[in-house]
C-alpha cells in the first residue's frame, strides 16, 4: 500500500503517463478554465475579476483578488454558477462564536462524484479490498462525508461500517472486535477519548492495522499513542468543506500529505501582507477549485497555516505535498478539516 494508487489515478485522469511537467500543464489549463467559467457563471467573480486577463501561469493568479470566508457568508448566492435546481447538496456552516450569517457551500452531483473518486484512490494508500473499515465521521445522510467516504470505499472493494463519532468507546471497541475492523477513519478527538477509556489489553488484541485521522490536526503525542495502543500505522489527511472534504492524504513515507492537484490549486501566502510565499515557507493556505461546477472558489483564504514541501516525496510520487497544519490565522490553534 503506497501512493502509487494516487499516481495511477492522476495518470488515468490525464490519459497519459503522469509526470511533473504533465501535471503542471493540467493545472495551468485548469486555472484558465476555472477563471473563465467563474467570470461567465458567477456574479461574484464576474464583478471581482472585471478587466483582468485570464491567467497564463499559476504565478499570474497571484495578481487576482483574494476571496475571504466573510465574502462567502455575506452573499453565498452570488457564488453560484448553476441554477439552484442543479444543486444536489447544500452545507451550511455557522462560524463558532459569531452571530453573523453562515457560510453556504453548494455542490452538484458531479462535484460530489469528484470527492468520491478521490476517497476511492486516497483510501487505497492505507486499506485493501475486502478490509472492513470503521468510519467514525458524520453520516449516513446522502452526500455527508461519511456517506461519500463509504461510496469511495465500496468502489475500492473495502467494507465500510458507519458509526457516529458520538458513539461510546465501548460501542466502538465492540464494532472493531465484532466486524474484524482493519482500518479506522476518525477525528483525532474521538481517537483520544477511545484510547483513554478502553481496556489496553483488549485494544492491543484488536485487528486494526491502519488509522486515518481527519477533521482536526493530530498532535505527535496522539499519533504515538495510537500506534502504540493499537499496534497500527497512522495516516493524516487535510481538507475542509470548502475543498469538497478531500484535500490531501499522507502516504507510507509519512512526509506530508499529497495534494489533490487535479481538483485543487494551493498557494501559500503571508497572512499579513498577502504576498505569495515559495515552497518550503509557512503561511496561510489559499485554495482555488479547478473542477467544481456548482460553486467555484478562487483564491479562497482558508485560515490554515502550513507549507508546501519542496522536492519529491521519498515514495517517488510527483504529486506535491502539504506539511502538517501548524495553526490558524485567527486562533493559533491547530486546525485541519472542517465539516458540518
Amino acid at each position: 500500500m503506497n501512493i502509487s494508487s494516487l499516481d495511477a489515478w492522476t495518470g488515468h485522469r490525464l490519459e497519459a503517463d503522469v509526470g511533473r511537467n504533465t501535471l503542471d500543464r493540467a493545472v495551468r489549463t485548469g486555472l484558465r478554465r476555472t477563471v473563465s467559467y467563474a467570470r461567465k457563471r458567477s456574479p461574484w467573480y464576474r464583478d471581482l475579476f472585471s478587466g483582468l486577463p485570464l491567467p497564463e501561469t499559476p504565478a499570474d493568479l497571484s495578481a487576482y483578488p483574494l476571496t475571504s470566508p466573510e465574502d462567502l457568508r455575506r452573499d453565498p448566492m452570488r457564488f453560484l454558477c448553476v441554477p439552484q435546481d442543479d444543486i444536489d447538496r447544500v452545507v451550511t456552516l455557522q462560524t463558532s462564536g459569531t452571530s453573523g450569517p453562515p457560510k453556504r457551500l453548494f455542490f452538484t452531483a458531479a462535484d460530489l462524484e469528484l470527492t468520491v473518486d478521490f476517497f476511492h484512490h486516497g483510501m487505497a494508500t492505507l486499506t485493501e479490498p475486502g478490509w472492513p473499515v470503521l468510519v467514525l465521521m458524520p453520516g449516513p445522510k446522502p452526500a455527508s462525508i461519511g456517506s461519500l467516504l463509504s461510496r469511495g470505499l465500496r468502489r475500492l472493494g473495502a467494507l465500510p461500517v458507519l458509526c457516529p463519532p458520538t458513539a461510546q468507546s465501548g460501542e466502538i471497541l465492540e464494532q472493531i472486535e465484532k466486524r474484524g475492523i482493519r482500518t479506522m477513519v476518525s477525528p483525532p478527538a474521538v481517537m483520544q477519548r477511545f484510547l483513554h477509556t478502553v481496556d489496553a489489553k483488549r485494544l492491543k488484541r484488536s485487528p486494526v492495522k491502519t488509522v486515518l485521522v481527519s477533521s482536526d490536526a493530530t498532535s505527535p503525542e496522539l499519533r504515538t499513542a495510537m500506534e502504540a495502543g493499537l499496534g497500527c500505522r497512522v495516516f493524516d489527511h487535510w481538507g475542509m468543506t470548502e475543498t469538497g472534504y478531500g484535500g490531501a492524504v499522507e502516504c507510507d513515507a509519512h512526509t506530508g500529505c499529497h495534494i489533490r492537484e487535479l481538483d485543487l490549486y494551493l498557494e501559500i501566502i503571508d497572512p499579513v501582507t498577502t504576498k505569495p510565499l515559495p515552497h518550503g515557507h509557512r503561511g496561510e493556505i489559499v485554495v482555488t477549485t479547478l473542477t467544481r461546477t456548482g460553486q467555484v472558489l478562487i483564491r479562497y483564504r482558508t485560515g490554515d497555516i502550513s507549507r508546501i514541501l519542496p522536492g519529491r516525496c521519498p515514495c517517488g510520487s510527483v504529486i506535491r505535498r502539504l506539511d502538517t497544519i501548524a495553526g490558524r490565522t485567527d486562533t493559533n490553534k491547530p486546525k485541519a478539516m472542517r465539516t458540518e
